[in-house]
């Protein structure tokens, strides 16, 4: 089936962009509530990261695989994340009393993002599996990503965990992760080395 034909890959793309925009805003309800603690303000800054929506449009490129597709898999993602998150929070959300016009600014500005950055994450969702150089930078984009929001951006330290615990936690339990995601993408680049220099084969880079 060609790629621009309707299929389960692209359906999955969408389902997962409307996903996370939905559980977003609903979390974000919740965390900004009368029943409001630590869990949900916690969850909250997880699905609202930068690194959670780019995690989304790198494995949305993965799943349709070709390159220039995977690009416009990226945009789409998010574009279906920035309409479920806006949608759910016009309807039911907090949003409700602004209505539509109230969140069109906001809805332009976030849409013009992911047109911008979808088509690059989306570009290297589609290189992860691939054995060189370029895979293995690919797959490093989102470890790395995850590091530099929560220590640089959000500035993950001490006085986190004494202002909020639970928010520190998560930031902790993010970087954590993206420390085994950024060895598990090392130690599969160490292997494949090893497995191409016992075959004898030049590495993918720089092979004809």
């Amino acid at each position: 089936m060609a790629w621009w034909l309707p299929g389960s890959r692209w359906l999955s793309v969408v389902g997962l962009g409307i996903t996370l925009g939905v559980a977003t805003a609903w979390v974000d309800v919740r965390a900004g509530g009368l029943e409001q603690d630590g869990l949900w303000r916690a969850t909250s800054m997880v699905l609202n990261s930068g690194s959670a929506w780019a995690t989304l449009a790198v494995v949305s490129g993965s799943l349709i695989g070709r390159p220039f597709a995977a690009a416009l898999g990226g945009t789409i993602a998010l574009m279906c994340a920035v309409a479920g998150y806006y949608a759910f929070g016009v309807v039911v959300g907090d949003r409700a009393q602004v209505g539509l016009a109230g969140v069109s600014g906001a809805v332009r500005m976030w849409a013009i993002l992911a047109v911008v950055v979808g088509p690059v994450l989306g570009f290297a969702g589609s290189q992860i599996r691939r054995s060189g150089i370029i895979g293995f930078v690919a797959g490093l984009i989102v470890p790395v990503g995850i590091v530099v929001e929560m220590l640089g951006l959000r500035r993950l330290s001490g006085e986190t965990f004494a202002v909020d615990p639970a928010l520190a936690w998560a930031q902790t339990s993010m970087v954590a992760v993206a420390i085994l995601g950024a060895g598990w993408v090392m130690i599969k680049r160490y292997r494949r080395t090893e497995n191409e220099s016992q075959l004898g084969l030049p590495e993918e880079g720089d092979r004809p």
